[in-house]
């Protein structure tokens, strides 16, 4: 175990966007799917992608009701990325969606190795 002193805003702002988004999205991606289907064609991927949709849902209503602001500071910084990316893939800048996307890779990869021996 790592411990870790936030203040309570500190603290609700970041459980907001690593715990309470990644639930929600997990829900969010499960309604995508049977808007559009693709069930059938679903494997691990799109499982692990969404094994928080599985959570209890009176818990998490409870703890996004008690955390609102963060929870929709979360949602509207999720909404500009999604925005930016569907800007990317719109305009066929392939090179910036690449970039975006390595990124990404770069900064979890670094947060990866951050948690070696932290457990």
């Amino acid at each position: 175990m790592k411990l870790i002193y936030l203040d309570a805003a500190t603290h609700d702002r970041h459980v907001a966007a690593i715990s309470h988004l990644p639930h929600l999205v997990a829900a969010a991606l499960v309604e995508v799917a049977e808007e559009m289907g693709g069930w059938e064609a679903a494997s691990t991927g799109f499982r692990d992608t969404t094994r928080l949709a599985s959570s209890n849902p009176p818990m998490r209503t409870d703890i996004v009701a008690r955390n609102r602001g963060p929870v929709m500071a979360s949602i509207d910084a999720l909404v500009r990325q999604l925005t930016a990316l569907r800007g990317q893939i719109e305009s066929g800048d392939d090179a910036a969606l690449c970039r975006y996307l390595e990124q990404s890779r770069a900064r979890r990869e670094a947060w990866l190795a951050s948690q070696q021996g932290a457990e």
